[in-house]
């Protein structure tokens, strides 16, 4: 009778034991859910900020971004003006970020229909880069727009774009050349 007493205490502790894991685990569980939800509507929010950001620059008149334009016809050898120190910067919600606008030139067989007139086109690469902070690492968006040009004379086939939002790019993780550089 002893011995059977003895098992079922012992029965009965590993029993005790094991929910008790189970429900340290699931409440480790649901801890590790609530970290990545709240790190997913970090990020989520510094998408918006940056894209509010860009979309306030393209309506801006290009005369007040002329000190954060520059000119460049091939768009993806950028990146080490992005991770330097080109471009203006801006403070917003205790967090920094730079801009620049890359001018890509006029594009004459890239036409635009306006009004029933043919016109080329003007492409601009907007940037936005925002400095990490504790939670968030530096991230980047940028969009190419188009813009209605003057007239030109094309050689080649012509191709017809809408003006606005021609492509767009989100990087949410930007490596950045030095830990010790700032922003």
């Amino acid at each position: 009778m002893r011995k059977e007493k003895g098992f079922i205490l012992i029965f009965t502790l590993c029993i005790m034991t094991l929910v008790s894991l189970l429900a340290l685990s699931s409440i480790n569980n649901l801890r590790l859910y609530q970290r990545a939800l709240t790190n997913r509507e970090i990020e989520q929010e510094n998408f918006y900020q940056l894209e509010r950001i860009v979309r306030q620059l393209i309506t801006t008149p290009k005369t007040q971004l002329k000190a954060c334009t520059r000119k460049e016809k091939q768009q993806n050898t950028s990146r080490e003006y992005w991770l330097g120190q080109g471009g203006c910067q801006v403070r917003i919600k205790k967090r920094n970020y730079r801009y620049f606008i890359e001018d890509l030139g006029f594009y004459p067989c890239l036409m635009v229909v306006h009004k029933q007139m043919l016109y080329a086109s003007h492409h601009y690469l907007f940037t936005v880069i925002a400095a990490p902070t504790s939670e968030l690492r530096s991230s980047l968006i940028q969009l190419r727009v188009i813009r209605i040009a003057s007239p030109q004379r094309c050689s080649e086939p012509i191709s017809y774009v809408h003006p606005g939002i021609s492509s767009w790019r989100y990087l949410p993780n930007v490596e950045a050349g030095s830990p010790h550089e700032k922003f």
